[in-house]
């Protein structure tokens, strides 16, 4: 308080010289209008001692509700001493009740007890602000203890008892304590009344039990907005967008009006639902009634649920129309483009915003964090990570910390992600999760099996997400057997069997690797078998030469009514390549034509892969035709079909066109015209290729290419060459290279360089002596 309003105060109470209840009164009554609470307490505070007596009970409420709004419990106990010398709690019911409001409002709640325990007579009004004040502090259960005690005193409640009550039942989920009011309520004949109806509504609405929802809200004599408004609420909150919107049809036909609660329920009706016709229809009642300019948080919604319908464009108009663009609605805008994969949006708006002068919140960083891991925007992420720093928030909000790992790991070098981990206080599920995912995308999995150990070591118990992050590392390496452990501990845990995510990841895994028995156990396992898990078994068949299993279980598969998909048919188009199935092929080839799957270009190249395999080239040259794109993989398998059938010079032309196309060749086809060398016996082609390609295209020669050669060297008789090539290797040659050379060998005679490949050989495979001893 100033100075002028001390001095003002001091001057009206000299010129009191009659000091009666009236004046006294009428003094702190008009300094709490005109001056506020702090002056009201201070002319209070100014009084002689004496004259405290003559204040009136009402003018004690005023300073008691001035202390509320100033949050002053200790002026407040100032006053609780003066009324219980003048006894007026035991006098006035309204100065009791108020004292244990402010009790309440300032979180004494002990005191508050204590103030109504030691009123002579307690009504009605003292026991509901108290039970108000524990339902607003989440003391629920003693909230409903109050209640069962005010009403053994034989003090009846009131509808605002019961409303506390109710709200106390919806906060904790308990509808067992709230059928125990609902019966109360009846029993007092309390029924019928509006708001209790209402109240009733909303709380087996928000606990779940929406029939008795419906059954409360169809026995109201009179329902006004704000009952439809809860029923509408707690459709949407359960789930059932499409009765919410029904409802909110109903309501119309009564003629009842909406309000600006009712749009944003059913707002998030549509959104969740995917109504987006209902939407429009409800944003041009909302512009045109006006109520955009009611209630800011229509808007909000508004952005809110066109974004995450994905109408980005239609989520930025009326975002740019918005009468006012606080924090909230910004973040409902990042919120839309992070979850549609659009980061640079995100982050652009994240500038814009700050550029207005919005403070962004930790909402807003958590948004913009997702879109730096999008972006993979490793500078843009580090300073998000020194702002959030800077605030504070990074210790504070462990979804900020989590995030922030994220980021790490998916954007930067593993250590950062690692070190922010490691000086977390707090490493809950997410974090450990967000490292794992961030290690297995690397393939580094030795430290994701190190991390699982450590994780379970700290008492955190893995989760699916753990598990499906985890395996990751091991889908595409060689370094199947060490995550055995790991596969023991999903198959212990239930995972597989509870969550169709991971069983389906458990048997892709197995059949990757070929361990197609323990894969289809697996299956076998699955209470449900979804697409997925189905493809990822025929995927295993048809990639370890088991095609006509494959193309059984996909059969099966259609029997059971689970729909197939792409890459259903890609699996049954590899299996028909593998085993020259060409009418099955056929068969694949008119369904998914009929159902316009021939614009997917792994479709198309596998038809034409499968097509030159079964040795029909006419027809897999019309398919490469008719394909929308025609990239690196399709010309190399039209080129392999010719190569096959012996055409070199067919094989040549078509690299040549390839080249001239603008499509850059790739490992494999490299591969393909090494062979066609080879078939032809084309020495001096087949070294000008092996050079050009690697040297014009930047194409690492891997084993593959190193073993054409070796066959070329020696199938024309050079197997000093050949083995000259064998030693240059820039990696350990394989069985297949010395099985090459044992074979030239055998053809010329050649013991020396025999014997040398044959111990090679044993020390390449051990396991493998009898096909060695074979050559």
């Amino acid at each position: 308080m100033d100075v002028k309003s001390m001095r003002s105060i001091q001057i009206l109470s000299n010129r009191l010289t009659s000091h009666t209840r009236e004046s006294w009164d009428s003094l702190i009554s008009d300094y709490l209008i005109y001056h506020g609470p702090d002056a009201a307490l201070a002319a209070y505070e100014r009084m002689p001692k004496a004259d405290s007596a003559l204040l009136s009970g009402h003018t004690y409420v005023l300073l008691l509700k001035a202390c509320i709004s100033l949050n002053d419990c200790e002026r407040g106990n100032q006053i609780h001493e003066q009324v219980a010398k003048q006894g007026l709690l035991e006098r006035d019911i309204y100065v009791s009740s108020c004292l244990i409001d402010m009790y309440v409002k300032c979180g004494l709640l002990i005191k508050a007890e204590q103030v109504l325990h030691g009123l002579p007579k307690r009504n009605v009004v003292s026991w509901t602000t108290l039970i108000g004040g524990y339902v607003e502090k989440g003391y629920c259960g003693t909230a409903l203890e109050c209640l069962c005690k005010m009403q053994l005193e034989g003090i009846r409640p009131n509808t605002l008892t019961f409303i506390y009550c109710l709200r106390c039942c919806c906060k904790v989920n308990d509808i067992n304590s709230g059928d125990k009011v609902h019966v109360d309520i009846a029993r007092h004949s309390l029924h019928k009344d509006l708001y209790l109806g209402t109240a009733l509504v909303d709380m087996y609405a928000k606990c779940g039990a929406l029939d008795k929802a419906v059954q409360v809200f169809d026995m109201l004599e009179a329902r006004n907005v704000v009952s439809w408004t809860a029923l509408i609420s707690g459709f949407v909150e359960q789930g059932n967008s499409e009765r919410a919107l029904d409802y909110y049809e109903c309501m119309l036909l009564e003629g009842v009006v909406p309000n600006c609660v009712t749009f944003i329920c059913s707002l998030k009706a549509c959104c969740s639902g995917g109504a987006i016709d209902k939407a429009l229809e409800l944003h041009s009642y909302i512009e045109r009634e006006g109520f955009l300019r009611q209630d800011p948080m229509i808007g909000v919604t508004l952005v809110d649920m066109y974004a995450k319908c994905g109408l980005l464009a239609k989520a930025q108009h009326v975002f740019h129309n918005l009468p006012c663009q606080n924090v909230i609605s910004w973040n409902a805008l990042i919120t839309g483009y992070v979850e549609h994969g659009y980061g640079d949006r995100a982050l652009h708006c994240y500038e814009q915003m700050q550029h207005k002068g919005v403070t962004p919140d930790s909402v807003t960083f958590l948004c913009s964090l997702k879109g730096c891991s999008i972006m993979r925007s490793l500078a843009k992420g580090q300073e998000l990570h020194f702002e959030v720093e800077r605030r504070g928030l990074v210790y504070k909000d462990i979804a900020i910390a989590n995030t922030l790992v994220d980021m790490y790991a998916k954007c930067g070098p593993l250590f950062m992600a690692q070190q922010l981990f490691d000086k977390l206080p707090d490493k809950n599920l997410v974090a450990w999760n967000s490292l794992i995912a961030g290690y297995a995308e690397n393939g580094s999995s030795e430290k994701v099996v190190e991390l699982f150990k450590q994780m379970q070591e700290a008492n955190i118990c893995p989760d699916s997400v753990s598990y499906l992050c985890g395996l990751k590392a091991f889908c595409n390496t060689d370094q199947f057997t060490s995550c055995r452990d790991l596969l023991d501990q999903v198959l212990k845990d239930g995972l597989s069997v509870n969550d169709i995510y991971v069983g389906s990841t458990l048997v892709s895994m197995y059949a990757k690797h070929g361990d197609l028995v323990r894969a289809q156990e697996v299956f076998d396992g699955l209470p449900v078998r979804d697409v997925v898990a189905w493809n990822a078994l025929a995927a295993g068949y048809a990639e370890h030469g088991c095609g006509e299993d494959a193309l059984q279980l996909l059969e099966k598969m259609e029997s059971q009514g689970v729909s197939p998909n792409a890459v259903t048919y890609l699996c049954s188009l590899k299996a028909c390549s593998s085993m020259g199935a060409v009418d099955k092929g056929r068969d694949i080839h008119v369904e998914v034509e009929r159902r316009g799957l021939l614009e997917k270009e792994l479709i198309g190249n596998t038809l034409v892969n499968m097509y030159a395999k079964c040795g029909l080239l006419t027809i897999a040259h019309q398919v490469f035709c008719n394909l929308k794109f025609q990239n690196v993989v399709s010309w190399t398998a039209l080129m392999a079909g010719y190569g096959q059938r012996g055409e070199s010079n067919v094989v040549f032309r078509m690299f040549l066109d390839m080249v001239e196309s603008g499509v850059k060749p790739n490992p494999v086809t490299l591969v393909v015209i090494l062979s066609a060398c080879n078939r032809a016996c084309l020495f001096t082609e087949s070294q000008n290729y092996f050079e050009m390609i690697s040297k014009d295209y930047g194409i690492p020669h891997t084993i593959k290419h190193h073993a054409c050669m070796v066959d070329l060297f020696g199938r024309s008789g050079h197997l000093d060459n050949a083995l000259s090539l064998v030693n240059k290797m820039p990696f350990s040659p394989n069985l297949v290279v010395w099985h090459i050379i044992l074979g030239a060998c055998k053809g010329i005679g050649s013991i020396g360089i025999g014997k040398h490949a044959f111990n090679h050989a044993l020390q390449s495979d051990e396991n493998d002596c009898t096909s060695v001893a074979s050559c």
